[in-house]
């Protein structure tokens, strides 16, 4: 479970987010192995098992935040191109915020990452259809969009 400080910095960089940039944008990656597993993060400030993630900097474009952010939080980089899979409107963190999912189906591991165990405090694969119970709900819409020919719905 997040803290209550680190839920409250959580609030407290989307508010400031918003004073200095009117929209946020953020990047994610549903990466799959060979086996078909997806690889999933736990943060010290979001409840529940997500994809690996994160906001986009100024001056960068939305795939290399994706790049970067998989990189930081789950130790991969991919081996080939991503796909762009779906922009979404993410209002639960502010009205004007928005995600970029894309899909990855091959990467290759940092060799020594290890998580910080602050920010990122789990990673894994798992079978998409047997996901753990705490698996948030976005992500679990995005996986069904993915693979079980769910409608896609434009909401985070």
């Amino acid at each position: 479970m997040p803290s209550l400080f680190a839920r409250a910095r959580h609030v407290l960089f989307h508010a400031l987010f918003l004073i200095i940039r009117p929209m946020t944008l953020g990047a994610q990656v549903a990466v799959f192995n060979a086996k078909g597993e997806v690889l999933l993060i736990k943060t010290g400030y979001v409840a529940g098992w997500q994809f690996p993630g994160g906001g986009v900097d100024a001056g960068e474009t939305v795939e290399a935040a994706a790049i970067r952010e998989l990189a930081e939080e789950a130790g991969h980089v991919p081996a080939g191109p991503l796909q762009l899979f779906g922009v979404y409107k993410n209002t639960k963190a502010s009205p004007r915020d928005h995600v970029v999912l894309y899909r990855c189906d091959a990467c290759v591991a940092i060799e020594g990452f290890a998580i910080d165990g602050r920010e990122i405090i789990a990673c894994g694969f798992f079978d998409p259809h047997a996901l753990p119970d705490d698996v948030t709900g976005p992500t679990r819409r995005r996986l069904a969009e993915m693979l079980d020919d769910a409608p896609c719905d434009p909401f985070w």
